[in-house]
């Protein structure tokens, strides 16, 4: 029934509230591999990628010969401009179903996007952690010299997360963590952090100082307001 009701609030193009009924579904069932892959659609009108992606793959998991599953990681890495992975995921997507128009047509753009822009420079792998994660990884001796990437790919997450078209459940799969006590990492991790050899890297000193503007900012923006809906 929640599945069923997610599909109607998709068709009507409200994704948001559809989001809440894929949700509500996959509570019951969380081997639901549909209700993965219809999420995932849905959070890709919103511009979520990385929500959308992690919904994909967690389908394609599930079940491998479900070709929306594939279709869906490859759109998800597209929006996250690593076209090389969405090659990868769109043509297994082809494979399961030949002379799909709607997979082939991706399938090209990715190639295109690929051969014209190159991929992003912050790796699948750190796009795939969410902000608790990426703290975690900061605070890692050995990934010290991917301190710009990471903190790159959290500050997209806090616009993610303040683009206010998420309910609780989402912008609680974005950060990880509370809110509160998510500035309070970062502020510690940013009063901490080796200012020498952060300097040595390149482009990480204005990173650095956005960090401190993002911590102090989300300690002091009003949490009601910001889970608001």
């Amino acid at each position: 029934a929640a599945k069923a009701k997610g599909n109607t609030y998709f068709s009507n193009k409200e994704f948001r509230t559809s989001i809440l009924y894929y949700t509500k579904a996959l509570e019951f069932d969380s081997t639901n591999y549909a209700s993965y892959s219809n999420r995932s659609a849905a959070y890709m009108h919103l511009n979520q990628f990385e929500l959308a992606l992690l919904d994909a793959e967690r389908c394609a998991s599930i079940a491998p010969s479900f070709v929306k599953g594939h279709f869906r990681k490859g759109k998800a890495l597209v929006g996250l401009q690593q076209y090389g992975e969405a090659v990868d995921a769109l043509t297994v997507a082809l494979k399961l179903k030949k002379n799909n128009k709607e997979i082939r047509d991706a399938l090209q753009h990715a190639l295109l996007q690929k051969k014209d822009y190159g991929n992003n420079p912050i790796p699948s792998r750190v796009q795939r952690l969410n902000a608790s994660q990426v703290l975690e990884y900061l605070g890692r001796t050995e990934m010290f010299p991917a301190v710009a990437q990471l903190l790159m790919h959290l500050f997209i997450l806090f616009r993610r997360y303040y683009m206010n078209n998420l309910d609780l459940g989402s912008r609680a799969r974005l950060l990880g963590m509370d809110v509160d006590e998510l500035a309070c990492k970062l502020h510690q991790w940013a009063t901490n952090v080796d200012l020498y050899r952060l300097l040595d890297l390149p482009g990480t000193a204005h990173l650095l100082f956005e960090s401190e503007l993002i911590a102090r900012h989300l300690r002091e923006s009003d949490s009601q307001n910001l889970m608001s809906g």
